[in-house]
This record gives structure tokens, C-alpha cells and sequence, in this order.
């Protein structure tokens, strides 16, 4: 039975990795809109939707890798697990609602890309039991997190985002055939 209860966990995990991967480019010219019409009533809700879709989408990840730091004994990664998810509802909270606060949302996309960095330095740690993926994942998640903590290359995880959660996709469903 814990078997089963296990895999369905990690599959849930992939699910919610696939849902996030459809939403990205809607979420991506949402955005986009936004530039163009910050006072747009619409276009914010919409924004707040999807901010919560995103939110609550991250946290089902997340706690795929709390499952597969338990198994896995990487204390690292279920660490950067339980640091990330007040980051993620923090930072949306952030860029939701104090807009006009521009040193603090970059203080946070610093924070954040400094936090993805040892979350993939984490991953790569899977590398014995996973292979190539956890290895590409951890690389993946340093690169995003080079590129937020830059603050002049944050555009560029709009390339490399996608990717990662493809990534994450595969890794879910392999967690799901091991455990």
C-alpha cells in the first residue's frame, strides 16, 4: 500500500509540474499585458488567478521533493524544500500587491535565483539515483538562479524555466516507477 500511496504522490507532483508547464505562456503574456496596461482591472485578475494557480501548482512540486528528499536521505534538499515554500508565497505576495516597491521585488529575485542555485547545487545530489536528469535539473535550477540573481538576465529564465519543468516532469514520473 505505501508503495502505491507513493507513486501516486510523485505522479500528482508531475501533474502539477505539467498544469504549471501549460500555464506558462499564458502567465508570460498576461504579463506582457500587464506592462502594456498596468490599471487594466482584467488583465489583474487574471494575473491574481494565475498567481495562485502558480502558487498552489509550486507547493504540490515542492512537496514531491520533500518526498524525494525523505527517500533519498538528502537532507540539503528537503532543507532548500522548507526554505522555498515561504519564498514562493512571499514572493508572489510581493509582486502581487507592492508593484510601486521595486528595491524589494529585486532584493527578492536576488534571494530567490541565490536560493534556486542551492536548490540545484541539492539536486545534482540525486545524480546516483536518478542519472542524467537530476544532474541536468540541478544544472538547470543554477542557471535560473544565475540568471534571476543577475537581475539583468532575469528575462532569460523565460527560456530556461520551461525547460526545468520539463525536467521536473520526468524526474516526477521516474520517482513514481522507483518508489
Amino acid at each position: 500500500m505505501k508503495k502505491r500511496d507513493n507513486k501516486y504522490n510523485f505522479k500528482i507532483s508531475a501533474i502539477a509540474a505539467i498544469i504549471s508547464a501549460i500555464l506558462f505562456l499564458p502567465a508570460f503574456i498576461i504579463g506582457i499585458f500587464l506592462v502594456l496596461q498596468p490599471n487594466n482591472p482584467n488583465i489583474r485578475i487574471f494575473e491574481i488567478i494565475i498567481s495562485v494557480i502558480g502558487v498552489l501548482l509550486g507547493l504540490v512540486v515542492i512537496y514531491g521533493y520533500i518526498k524525494i528528499s525523505e527517500y533519498e536521505k538528502n537532507y540539503f534538499l528537503r532543507v532548500m524544500c522548507f526554505i522555498l515554500i515561504p519564498l514562493l508565497i512571499i514572493s508572489t505576495i510581493i509582486t502581487l500587491f507592492f508593484k510601486g516597491y521595486l528595491v524589494v521585488l529585486y532584493i527578492f529575485i536576488v534571494i530567490y535565483g541565490v536560493i534556486e542555485i542551492l536548490f540545484g547545487s541539492a539536486l545534482i545530489k540525486l545524480k546516483k539515483t536518478y542519472g542524467g536528469i537530476a544532474l541536468s535539473l540541478g544544472i538547470m535550477y543554477i542557471v535560473n538562479g544565475a540568471f534571476y540573481s543577475s537581475i539583468l538576465l532575469f528575462f532569460l529564465t523565460f527560456f530556461t524555466s520551461l525547460t526545468t519543468t520539463i525536467l521536473e516532469i520526468i524526474l516526477f514520473f521516474k520517482a513514481a516507477k522507483k518508489y
